[in-house]
């Protein structure tokens, strides 16, 4: 495992890349970034040997290739990665749902991650080096070559490994982390309709507003992907708020 290509270097991306780079300054790392100013900014990272507009321009090999894109990206483009890379090569994804994984079948070499450490800031500008350091990581594959080369490569990032299915993947993280993003946004709305000065807002709300301001198009795509469970987590929820209003 020395070299590696990300497609996505944005917040996430580039994050990986800096950690990588951190771990082992022997690494071969390249990228591909859709954005004009995010490849430039990515060049004069010196971090990169290449970087390349998009994976169809890349005419390498590498130990490992890892998909850091939205997840509407990653479902139309995995099939076509799969194809490109021999079948010694890594491919990983690090999406937050996994309901493109459902019925289909993977080759051997494709293992699904989501390591546990977003955040509303996007873009390479905002990348931290220490993203992954102690943080959760969520593996869904067969336990095979490519699934250990997988722990051993987030293992090297200092992040816990944990393995389920994709399932219950998405249940689990419906109710920790998209039911809370879908009420940040409401709480946001709501707050905004309200038009209080920010000087008055205490940290609850700021909080709240931190959340409910990432990135929309990206949590739409997250939303959509497990639109089901979060309906289901949504009608739950709204059975404890009226609890507590009815007890007030």
């Amino acid at each position: 495992m020395n070299s590696f290509l990300i497609i996505g270097s944005g917040f996430m991306g580039h994050s990986l890349a800096l950690a990588l780079k951190e771990k082992n300054e022997k690494f071969l790392i390249s990228a591909t970034e859709i954005s004009k100013n995010h490849r430039y900014l990515l060049s004069d990272s010196k971090i990169y040997e290449n970087v390349y507009r998009s994976y169809e321009d890349v005419d390498e090999n590498f130990d490992v290739v890892l998909l850091c894109t939205p997840p509407l990206t990653t479902s139309e483009i995995y099939e076509n990665i799969c194809k490109k890379f021999n079948k010694s090569v890594l491919i990983t994804d690090i999406c937050s749902t996994k309901s493109f994984l459902k019925d289909k079948v993977f080759p051997d070499n494709y293992v699904s991650s989501h390591p546990i450490c977003g955040s509303e800031k996007n873009g390479p500008a905002e990348a931290k080096v220490n993203l992954y350091k102690k943080n959760t990581c969520i593996l869904i594959g067969e336990e095979n070559q490519s699934f250990k080369i997988c722990v051993n490569m987030w293992q090297l990032l200092d992040m816990k490994i944990f393995k389920m299915s994709e399932e219950e993947h998405d249940q689990i993280y419906c109710h920790s982390s998209h039911l809370p993003h879908i009420i940040g946004r409401a709480f946001f709305n709501y707050l905004e309709s309200k038009k209080i000065p920010e000087e008055f807002l205490g940290n609850s709300s700021r909080e709240m507003i931190r959340i409910g301001s990432s990135n929309k198009e990206l949590w739409n795509q997250i939303f959509n992907g497990n639109k089901e469970n979060l309906k289901i987590s949504i009608n739950e929820f709204q059975e404890y708020l009226n609890n507590v209003k009815n007890k007030l």
